[in-house]
């Protein structure tokens, strides 16, 4: 269920420097519950806060400026320079999670709810580590 909600999650990069790559694709290859702490229980349920720990492959896409040549006439750039990366990410992520405890039973234990804090999650790109490079035509 998290590595659902993750996954369709919204990613956003943040960096100190100028770039401002779009994530296009993740592929998660960790995701553990770092922390749970109890909020709330019932002889029915409990509602937790939890902190996931997610390590996660992503590809940053980004477009170069630097070297373009801007056509007025035609209201276009020319000379862009287009590069697709990968990257491995270890980020956190918290949650709210409630269980439900059919008859009482820990045995029966379910999740019912997950929600995540954030409804895009923001990851810093400047503390990643760089895989690759992803070349179009080779890599697919």
């Amino acid at each position: 269920m998290a590595r659902e909600k993750i996954e369709e999650t919204e990613f956003s990069a943040t960096s100190y420097e100028s770039i401002d790559p779009e994530i296009e694709e993740i592929k998660i290859t960790i995701l553990e519950i770092a922390e749970l702490r109890l909020i709330e229980v019932s002889w029915d349920g409990a509602t937790y806060n939890a902190e996931f720990s997610v390590g996660f492959n992503a590809i940053h896409s980004s477009t170069d400026y630097s070297h373009a040549i801007y056509d007025r006439e035609d209201g276009v750039h020319y000379g862009m320079e287009y590069s697709s990366h990968l990257y491995t990410h270890d980020e956190h992520f918290s949650a709210t999670i409630e269980i439900s405890f059919k008859h009482g039973l820990r045995k029966n234990a379910k999740i019912i709810y997950l929600k995540f804090y954030e409804t895009i999650f923001y990851i810093d790109i400047d503390s990643v580590q760089y895989i690759r490079e992803i070349v179009k035509g080779y890599d697919e």
